[in-house]
């Protein structure tokens, strides 16, 4: 588990608790009708939004965001040094799609290849935004201006 998700947890929960120490008790805090019209048109906004499967599988992502571990970055390197050597020994096409790497937010990576070797590659954003930028601006779309 990330230790953003646990300390934003444990904020949120924090400031609810405090809120309802201040403000003079639970009783106050506690209104049924009150939940029910908030998590309710939560649920029913997302519904609508959304595909029925899409909407179910919240459940999966909220287990994952408790429980994913993300790899370190020495694993990270392992990892592409392992893709390299099948990708010398057996070829492009030995890489399967299932093979990926995940490069965090914000950190600096680089991709190094010989000049006779090809490199193919596939670049996912989640969430989606900096792909414009990169369709607009080409392989010198993220160079420092």
């Amino acid at each position: 588990m990330d230790i953003a998700t646990i300390i934003g947890t444990l904020l949120g929960f924090s400031l609810i608790v405090g809120s309802i120490i201040i403000g003079g008790g639970a009783a106050m805090f506690l209104h049924i009708p009150s939940i029910a019209i908030t998590i309710g048109g939560m649920l029913c906004a997302t519904m609508i939004h959304f595909s029925l499967p899409q909407f179910l599988s919240i459940f999966a992502i909220i287990k994952k965001t408790i429980i994913a571990k993300i790899p370190s970055q020495a694993e990270l390197v392992q990892k592409m040094v392992n893709f390299a050597a099948i990708n010398r020994r057996d070829g492009t096409l030995a890489l399967e799609p299932e093979m990926a790497v995940y490069a965090p937010a914000r950190a600096m990576h680089r991709i190094d290849v010989g000049p006779d070797e090809d490199l193919t590659y596939v670049l996912i954003y989640a969430p989606p935004g900096p792909e414009q930028q990169l369709k607009k601006g080409g392989e010198h779309a993220f160079d420092p201006k």
